[in-house]
């Protein structure tokens, strides 16, 4: 009898805090806060991006997602800088796979570059999102936790 006491106790504090109006604003300003861009354009709806660096393999993940089908949609240019500022890598689209799709909605991918397991890193990506009624550009910082 003791041990469903408890647990009706218990069961209506959770129902109490999920139903308090605190718990739901704080809720919702978590998910406003979040890194990732909305509605950024006319041609790009999200942008996303982060940079990993397990043993010196960096990695830089990328993602777009157009308003709708584009002619082009992806990373234009990354650029990874170490921990002082400096660019140590910059990866363009017309000279790296993988960074531009074509006739879709949306694009996603990584670049990786052989650098210091000690070094934290940061990449500036250039997004661009083009159709046949214009384009357009979105940069994202994104550093490495």
């Amino acid at each position: 009898m003791k041990h469903n006491a408890i647990r009706i106790i218990a069961m209506m504090l959770v129902l109490i805090l999920a139903m308090n109006p605190l718990t739901v604003f704080a809720t919702d300003f978590i998910e406003e806060s979040s890194v990732e861009d909305s509605r950024a354009s006319n041609y790009i709806s999200s942008t996303y991006a982060t940079v990993t660096n397990t043993n010196g393999r960096v990695e830089v993940y990328f993602r777009i997602i157009g308003t709708g089908t584009m002619n082009s949609i992806g990373a234009a240019q990354i650029q990874l800088m170490d921990s002082s500022g400096t660019t140590v890598k910059t990866f363009n689209y017309k000279t790296t796979s993988g960074m531009m799709s074509y006739s879709t909605y949306r694009h996603f991918g990584s670049v990786f570059y052989s650098g210091s397991a000690s070094t934290r890193y940061t990449a500036i990506v250039t997004f661009q999102a083009s159709n046949n009624s214009g384009s357009d550009n979105r940069t994202f910082r994104a550093t490495q936790p």
